[in-house]
């Protein structure tokens, strides 16, 4: 594996252009571990804004649970979507609450499963996020979840950024698109991590 390299940070604009297609495409790989009625948390960020998009046009009945006020603009009026706000302080530049109170109500709820989207991923370093503010309310899903999923496109993988979400876990499932190199692919798995490329 070659050497993890720290990530720069870029703001939301500039991340929802930046490797567009990959995102959709490990969006439309997710699909597929989704059911009608599920109860599922949708992360913030660049890729869960693509991931709403896609999912909104596969899913008549869900209920989701978010930070993330562009999830909820995305998801909010889908005629039989229940999505559930988990408000708190604001941050302007995400479009996401934070803090005690945010933390507070994702306590509350139950997920069956929860979809991540971390700024990079390492054996070695693990989950990873840039902001502390962010990395918590990850934590606190991951504690609420039942099932974990992680969204990440191929450019972050063995990636890494200030904070430590979470290690790489067996009983997650990483979800990418098909130009994770082959090396890659064959590494993790070696190390009993489910890396899903294709839907």
């Amino acid at each position: 594996v070659a050497i993890t390299e720290m990530m720069s940070f870029h703001n939301l604009d500039y991340r929802v252009e930046e490797n567009s297609d990959l995102k959709r495409a490990l969006a439309q790989n997710a699909m597929q571990f989704i059911k009608e009625g599920d109860i599922i948390c949708i992360d913030a960020g660049s890729t869960a804004i693509t991931f709403s998009e896609v999912l909104k046009e596969h899913f008549s009945e869900l209920t989701v649970i978010t930070y993330s006020s562009d999830v909820f603009e995305i998801l909010g009026k889908h005629k039989n979507f229940s999505v559930i706000l988990c408000g708190g302080h604001f941050n302007k530049a995400e479009n996401a609450f934070y803090g005690d109170l945010t933390l507070e109500q994702l306590g509350r709820l139950h997920m069956q499963k929860a979809f991540l989207c971390p700024a990079g991923v390492s054996l070695k370093f693990g989950i990873c996020e840039f902001q502390q503010d962010f990395a918590q309310i990850q934590k606190k899903i991951i504690e609420c979840s039942d099932s974990i999923y992680i969204l990440a496109d191929s450019s972050k993988f063995e990636q890494k950024a200030l904070l430590k979400v979470s290690d790489m876990k067996p009983e997650f499932t990483y979800i990418t698109d098909d130009q994770l190199s082959p090396d890659l692919k064959k590494i993790y798995r070696e190390n009993q991590l489910n890396i899903i490329t294709e839907s």
